[in-house]
């Protein structure tokens, strides 16, 4: 809550209660790209000490969910106007959607019965379907504060 209290509450300024929200969502996406990297990673992983080529698929999982974590740290910079970066969270939430789609079609509705690696990946997806919605709740939530402080009048180079 350091970074919380140091911020300015004046006027136009982005309200306490958004900003709890808005950290309690980058922890939770954070959380969820963890898991997400550490699911498709150990196949990605299992691909290379075989002397396999990487299915891109599984590539592309994992650089969004390290994409997810990079943008969720940047966010911590005190520097930087988070509420001036929700195009970058609506980008992350295609990229999301992208990647569910992808596992999605390859995964749900499959019969796994007994296949360890398989039903790994279906929980991945669920996974996937949770990060996409959770970059959709930060772009909104995102949207949402840059278009109140722009209508209140709010000067563009406030924190948050």
């Amino acid at each position: 809550m350091g970074l919380l209290s140091r911020m300015r509450w004046e006027s136009g300024s982005t309200p306490k209660s958004h900003l709890i929200a808005n950290a309690v969502t980058r922890a939770l996406i954070s959380i969820v790209s963890l898991v997400v990297i550490g699911l498709y990673a150990r196949d990605v992983d299992f691909a290379r000490k075989n002397g396999q080529s990487v299915d891109g698929r599984w590539g592309f999982a994992v650089a969004v969910a390290v994409l997810s974590v990079i943008a969720c740290l940047v966010h911590l910079v005190p520097a930087i106007r988070s509420r001036m970066l929700f195009p970058l969270d609506l980008v992350l939430f295609f990229l999301w959607v992208v990647l569910f789609g992808i596992f999605g079609k390859l995964f749900i509705g499959r019969n796994c019965h007994g296949n360890g690696s398989c039903n790994r990946m279906k929980i991945a997806v669920w996974f996937d379907l949770a990060g996409m919605l959770l970059w959709l709740l930060s772009g909104v939530m995102g949207a949402i504060n840059w278009r109140r402080d722009k209508v209140s009048g709010a000067p563009a180079m406030s924190r948050v």
